[in-house]
């Protein structure tokens, strides 16, 4: 069974505090069960011209570094990965679609959860407040 929790604000001051009362809101969920747990955050637009994607690893120790250089060979740029537990949001000089193709052909092992200008999407198996934990909410 799923649960949905959002926040939307206009309050740019509650930026900060956005992670704690997501957290309270996804352990609300746990009584759920616990199949799984995610967020989707809309924030830092990529430039015009660019696109952010982000991407899965079932990996251990993903070498999102490694990934970040080949991106740069492949459409220019600097990228630099934010990131989040087995997650990592990339903000890449192209556009979302090339830049989705290029994923999947390349690096399929990976699996991609949002591609897009603003958003990120991060989903883990589990309980609602391991994630939270896993992910620094």
């Amino acid at each position: 069974m799923c649960g949905i929790a959002g926040i939307y604000t206009k309050v740019p001051s509650l930026g900060e505090q956005l992670g704690e009362l997501l957290s309270r809101m996804l352990v609300q969920l746990s009584d759920r069960g616990p199949d799984s747990a995610g967020v989707a955050f809309y924030r830092d637009p990529a430039p015009p011209g660019s696109c952010k994607v982000s991407v899965y690893s079932t990996a251990a120790d993903p070498d999102w570094e490694g990934l970040a250089a080949e991106l740069e060979l492949a459409f220019g740029g600097v990228v630099e990965p934010l990131v989040r537990a087995s997650h990592a949001a990339l903000v890449i000089d192209a556009d979302a679609f090339d830049a989705q193709a290029w994923l999947l052909e390349e690096h399929p092992e990976l699996s991609l959860m949002s591609a897009g200008r603003s958003i990120e999407i991060y989903k883990e198996v589990g309980l609602p407040r391991d994630f939270v934990r896993r992910f620094g909410l």
